[in-house]
């Protein structure tokens, strides 16, 4: 009774937390306080998780690889940290569920549960929030409790797959209104491909149908009830058809961020170490280049590996009829390539429980 008590307060207080956002001022994804107190709520919600749940008495080769990169990259922080100083600390979000690499996922559909319910409360939310004329990002994009439009973007995934799984298909379109209503392009985007991938192949055929046919009122909803993430679509066509990112800071930012990846390669401490520029932790969207950069060649190798252990260990190429954590896992693999998404509150703990998970069904089946 305890440790079932445990895992759903752990759960609930990790994943709304960061609501504490709304009593400080919040300007473009910085908040002026609460700083040490989320801290303290976060550590809190992780021990009362580890100890609700407990560890696997067995590490297979997949959470030793995991283990290995996020324990010596933190080391490698903060050490470095001591000398460049901590230019940001992100990353701490990733180190503090590092633990949950190894917990027992025997309950993990209690966090399936416990965030099912948490969502709905998010929605409510954001209705009030509609109401009231009151958002923390400029653009009035959908963030739950989140606090960051990326991280709902990707859960909100998560929770239209866990409805579509459970055929609770109403919460499902209202799942992908919350989607789109995040504003953040590539959870959007990541969502079209993961659906289409696990589509059957009739079904194909008649989604590219039905998409050639009503993407113009589509676009015209986007564009009504959407603007930002409107903008953000018909800037990427524009970059796709003839390379110009004008005035589409989501695509230019991340070809400057790209960059340093040249720049780390013209000096052998950088390459083999990281810290491009003489900055501690070079944090930028896409996580696989913020890893590059930030923690060198080698580490940067063992990430790689523990990416493809996953994809091993889950089966990936088998993609229809899988459950919602699979699709969670690949939509979020997939958004690995553009968005540092693993560094923002609480996605970890979606992220490591539901590997295990995954890897544990392929085992029993």
């Amino acid at each position: 009774m305890l440790k079932s008590l445990s895992q759903r307060f752990g759960c609930y207080l990790a994943l709304n937390l960061l609501l504490t956002l709304y009593f400080y001022d919040f300007t473009l994804g910085e908040s002026s306080g609460g700083v040490i107190f989320r801290l303290i709520l976060k550590l809190l919600s992780v021990v009362l998780i580890l100890y609700g749940f407990g560890f696997n008495k067995r590490v297979s080769l997949q959470q030793f690889v995991a283990l290995l990169f996020f324990g010596l990259s933190s080391a490698l922080l903060f050490f470095r940290g001591v000398f460049l100083g901590y230019n940001d600390l992100q990353w701490l979000n990733v180190v503090l569920l590092v633990p949950l690499v190894l917990v027992n996922t025997s309950g993990f559909f209690t966090v399936r549960r416990v965030f099912f319910s948490s969502f709905k409360m998010w929605l409510l939310l954001e209705l009030y929030l509609i109401i009231a004329d009151y958002h923390l990002w400029e653009n009035e994009a959908f963030i739950g409790g989140l606090g960051n439009p990326s991280s709902f973007g990707i859960v909100s995934i998560f929770f239209v797959f866990i409805a579509l799984q459970e055929r609770k298909y109403l919460w499902a379109i209202i799942g992908i209104y919350s989607l789109i209503m995040t504003k953040a392009m590539m959870p959007f985007l990541v969502f079209i491909l993961v659906a289409f991938l696990s589509a059957k192949y009739l079904y194909k055929g008649a989604l590219i149908l039905i998409a050639s046919v009503s993407i113009p009122v589509f676009l015209t909803f986007l564009e009504e009830y959407s603007k930002h993430l409107y903008l953000k679509l018909m800037g990427l066509i524009q970059f796709l058809s003839d390379g110009q990112a004008v005035n589409l800071a989501s695509i230019s930012v991340r070809l400057e961020f790209l960059e340093s990846v040249s720049r780390q390669f013209k000096e052998p401490l950088w390459v083999f170490f990281g810290g491009v520029d003489g900055v501690n932790y070079n944090y930028g969207d896409s996580q696989f280049v913020t890893y590059l950069t930030s923690f060198g060649v080698i580490l940067f190798a063992v990430f790689v590996l523990y990416i493809l252990l996953i994809l091993i260990g889950i089966k990936f190429w088998k993609i229809r009829g899988r459950s919602a954590e699979f699709y969670f896992l690949i939509s979020l693999l997939f958004l690995l390539i553009t968005n540092r998404v693993l560094d923002y509150w609480p996605i970890c703990l979606f992220f490591f429980p539901a590997i295990n998970t995954v890897i544990d069904e392929n085992s029993y089946s």
